[in-house]
């Protein structure tokens, strides 16, 4: 009888528990991803399993609009269980044959304020008003916004038990925020997640990029937004507003501070281009001619 890709992947991850020592935190790691894949490759049996089922699942990742280290995160336990499975002759799949993305800079993308209140003025119904805002104003990831479960949010403080890497953290919303969930939910019965789908279960992280990408298209905002558009603009409303470093970094939830200072290489270049508007808009001409 044959062994099915979920089964193969206990065995990797027992091997990388008990025989490599890992930390809890990177065995937590590597089976969220692998259960990804596993549900979107259907649990194969691993006879079954090929490199296109994995490429697939790249191109899946990348039409949410991850950002290639985000890719890469994902595939590399994958590359790593298969290199465990081909040295145990449980798979003639090659290893090497699974392409890691390059990573590339973030790019510097987000909304302006009056851009913000466009995008949410473009939902057309009090669930997608209150996600949008909830994207906004918190900061949270698709991953960590579909898990998101009505009770974890207590007094515009909402606790995130399972966060990037496994580790919980807490992030806040705004009372428009918290109205805007409110209305939604006065429209439910007693949902369990914060955004459910319409039968009460957990909403796909695929609808989610397909839902800002509709909303940002009847927008007309002339720019390519994608829910980490909207994680960014977050950080760089924080930013913009005088926020220490140090405590965006939390509210993000940032392994390396590394990563949050990106953002404020952001901030600055767009409040350098506001400047140089503001300075060439107001002042007269001929004060332009002495400088």
């Amino acid at each position: 009888m044959g062994v099915s890709l979920r089964e193969a992947i206990d065995l990797f991850l027992e091997y990388q528990q008990y025989r490599k020592s890992r930390a809890k935190t990177t065995i937590d790691t590597y089976r969220s991803a692998l259960h990804m894949f596993a549900d979107n490759a259907h649990n194969p049996m691993l006879d079954d399993l090929t490199i296109e089922m994995v490429d697939d699942y790249a191109k899946t990742l990348l039409a949410c609009h991850m950002s290639s280290k985000t890719v890469k995160n994902r595939l590399t336990p994958i590359r790593s269980m298969i290199k465990f499975l081909y040295a145990k002759r449980m798979t003639d799949l090659i290893p090497e044959q699974i392409d890691l993305p390059q990573v590339r800079e973030i790019e510097a993308n987000f909304l302006t304020p009056e851009e913000q209140v466009i995008l949410i003025d473009a939902c057309d119904n009090l669930r997608d008003r209150a996600l949008i805002k909830c994207l906004l104003r918190s900061g949270m990831r698709v991953s960590e916004l579909i898990q998101a479960k009505t009770c974890d949010l207590y007094d515009r403080s909402l606790v995130i038990p399972n966060g990037k890497g496994g580790k919980p953290r807490i992030t806040f919303i705004t009372t428009q925020c918290d109205a805007a969930i409110k209305a939604y939910h006065a429209t439910l019965d007693n949902p369990t997640y914060l955004f459910p789908a319409r039968d009460g279960s957990m909403l796909s992280r695929q609808y989610i990029c397909r839902l800002v990408t509709e909303v940002a298209k009847r927008s007309g905002i002339k720019k390519h937004i994608s829910p980490h558009t909207l994680r960014h603009t977050f950080a760089t409303n924080l930013l913009m507003k005088g926020a220490r470093i140090e405590d965006v970094q939390p509210m993000m939830g940032h392994a390396n501070i590394k990563t949050t200072r990106i953002y404020l290489h952001f901030t600055n270049d767009y409040l350098h281009a506001r400047y140089e508007q503001a300075m060439n808009d107001t002042l007269p001409v001929e004060y332009h001619h002495q400088m």
